[in-house]
């Protein structure tokens, strides 16, 4: 499921998000922590019904998000652009704060898409909704991988069934910004309000909840799958889900009251009075302006989360204005995206290097090669692509260092236990690559379409790249470009049978089979997100094996089907891991950036005076 198409210089634009209801066992949702770095699983028993159940405590989520860091090779989250990291700044953030002053935030006209907290979907109020609001479980507040780890957030920690079908959440105390305790009559209402069509912005398919397609086409008046008691929540699902608690720490389950309407907020309203992380909105005028003040009614035993007095956003700064705009102390953050040329500047400036982050995104910049289309329904061609692609030309033309790392992998740093291989070369190696145009028995001549968007700067220049690149192993390739959407809707529909064509993916949580079972399952080769038409049913096993594991075992298994698929099948050809540049003011504290919200964490952000 695409969040947003990552363009070059880091820039977010929504891509269309489509819904996928009968993914495998554990499907894409959410991004999840887990407070504890310790990766010892530690359970006790209770009972739900008459099914024995594990508690899953804080470890053990530590344990199910993948508690080990990326390897040597990945970028450091929140290291300077430099690639060194900033004087005092250690993992990524910088000293924290205490709460007082007033962060001023920059945002780019349309940054954000909805502030209703069960509609939101891009990764700029993504980002809000993490300073806004608690979900029943929620990402630790820290960078790089330690803050893609799950831990308690309106709930303690859910005891799972042993056939892993049943969750329970035990509420905590908490209230919403109007004083209003949050019941688990609100957590059931949350749920089935996100389902509802005229809200639904798609994550409604990744629950896998007994009853919710009767709820969704409006033949039932609840969803049975979700029950409650005085103080707890109960889940039953279709099938064992592994990365079901990730669901639950999904922006769109931002807790609201039963009287919140079924019908979208195009305002604010909600989050003045449902708001239930350490933040509440006092005012907001779309595409102006918005300001955030202390939520009076949050419980810190939730969590010691929010650094500043208040937060105020100016919305519609000019990407080219905004660097200008934090020397000169007008605002101290910014949620766009900055410019090449502002990126290369501040990047070496030895005098801003406690300003300046970098981080590994949550996303992929990948060639897809239609396996159902001839050439590309050849693996041995595939392969051949991946040998012949420069993917450090392409991370030049992209926007350098700053923006991107080369990549042959289908999962980015963000996911639990990653560890880099490398299959194929960043540099071309055309012997081997014309060897296997040889071995697989095609010939030539040979011609095909490479589909892009031609509205945002890099993706022509990449095309350009893998043009030249594979006219080098007997490929002529036609670049047909068009915009963002019109491109994006073209590649979705399989009757149209795209040969190949650039994308960005990103990730909604950091579990392998948010890219993998979404975007590459061969056996739902036709679904609109699965560019690649991937159709391998050699795989099919593997995929529904590793999707009813649990913990550093699911973790460790799809980053090892990962790798096999890369290796035996090609089904695509990664080339970029895009990165986060920020540059701050320096009066900034607490700078961190989540890896599971794509976006700056605002609970540890502040301004010193």
């Amino acid at each position: 499921m695409n969040r947003s198409a990552i363009t070059p210089k880091g820039v977010i634009r929504h891509h269309n998000h489509t819904k996928q209801k009968t993914i495998a066992a554990a499907l894409v949702g959410a991004m999840v922590v887990a407070a504890c770095s310790s990766s010892a699983k530690t359970t006790t028993t209770a009972t739900t019904g008459s099914t024995t159940a594990t508690t899953v405590s804080t470890a053990a989520a530590t344990t199910a998000a993948g508690a080990t860091a990326a390897g040597a090779t990945t970028a450091a989250a929140g290291t300077s652009a430099a690639g060194t990291a900033a004087a005092a700044t250690p993992a990524g953030t910088s000293p924290p704060a205490s709460v007082s002053g007033d962060v001023k935030v920059g945002m780019a006209k349309g940054d954000i898409d909805s502030l209703d907290p069960n509609r939101w979907y891009f990764a700029a109020t993504w980002g809000l909704a993490n300073g806004l609001c608690t979900t029943l479980l929620r990402y630790d507040d820290k960078a790089g991988q330690d803050g893609v780890k799950l831990t308690a957030g309106l709930s303690d920690m859910p005891t799972v069934s042993t056939d892993g079908t049943e969750y329970t959440f035990k509420l905590r105390a908490a209230k919403f910004a109007n004083g209003d305790p949050i019941t688990p009559a609100d957590i059931q209402y949350t749920f089935e309000r996100l389902m509802t069509p005229a809200i639904d912005t798609g994550t409604s398919g990744y629950f896998g909840l007994v009853g919710e397609d009767d709820f969704i086409a409006g033949k039932a008046p609840h969803v049975t799958g979700i029950r409650t008691t005085a103080d707890s929540v109960f889940f039953k699902l279709t099938a064992a889900d592994g990365s079901f608690p990730y669901k639950v720490a999904l922006p769109t389950t931002c807790p609201v009251g039963t009287g919140a309407p079924l019908t979208p907020d195009t305002g604010a309203d909600l989050l003045e009075k449902y708001a239930s992380g350490p933040y509440v909105v006092k005012s907001y005028t779309p595409e102006q302006s918005m300001e955030w003040v202390r939520n009076p009614n949050y419980n810190t035993a939730l969590g010691d989360r929010g650094k500043a007095a208040t937060i105020s956003f100016t919305i519609g700064v000019d990407p080219a204005q905004a660097a200008l705009k934090i020397k000169a102390g007008d605002i101290d953050l910014y949620t766009g995206n900055f410019p090449t040329a502002d990126i290369s500047q501040l990047a070496t400036d030895a005098t801003l290097k406690k300003q300046v982050y970098n981080a590994d995104r949550p996303a992929i910049l990948t060639l897809f090669l239609n396996n159902t289309v001839a050439p590309f329904d050849n693996a041995k061609v595939r392969q051949a692509v991946n040998y012949a692609v420069n993917r450090t030309q392409i991370q030049r033309v992209w926007g350098g260092p700053s923006v991107g790392t080369p990549t042959d992998q289908i999962l980015p740093p963000s996911v639990p236990d990653y560890a880099p291989y490398s299959v194929y070369p960043n540099q071309p190696d055309l012997v081997k690559a014309k060897q296997l145009m040889q071995d697989s028995g095609v010939t030539g001549p040979i011609t095909v379409d490479l589909r892009t968007r031609n509205d945002v700067a890099g993706f022509n220049e990449v095309a350009q790249v893998v043009q030249s690149n594979l006219k080098e192993i007997g490929i002529t390739v036609n670049i047909q470009g068009a915009t963002g959407s019109v491109d994006g809707a073209f590649d979705s529909d399989a009757k149209n049978k795209a040969p190949m064509g650039l994308v960005t993916f990103s990730m909604d949580f950091p579990d392998g089979q948010a890219f993998i079972n979404l975007l590459l399952d061969p056996a739902k080769p036709d679904f609109g997100g699965s560019y690649a038409r991937f159709n391998d049913a050699s795989f099919i096993p593997q995929y529904e094996a590793v999707s009813k594991l649990t913990g550093d075992e699911r973790a460790k298994a799809y980053l090892a089907l990962d790798q096999k698929i890369m290796t035996d099948a090609a089904p695509w050809a990664p080339l970029l891991t895009p990165s986060r540049f920020d540059f701050v003011s320096a009066h900034v504290t607490g700078y961190t950036y989540s890896q599971a919200m794509d976006a700056v964490n605002y609970n540890t952000v502040g301004a010193s005076s």
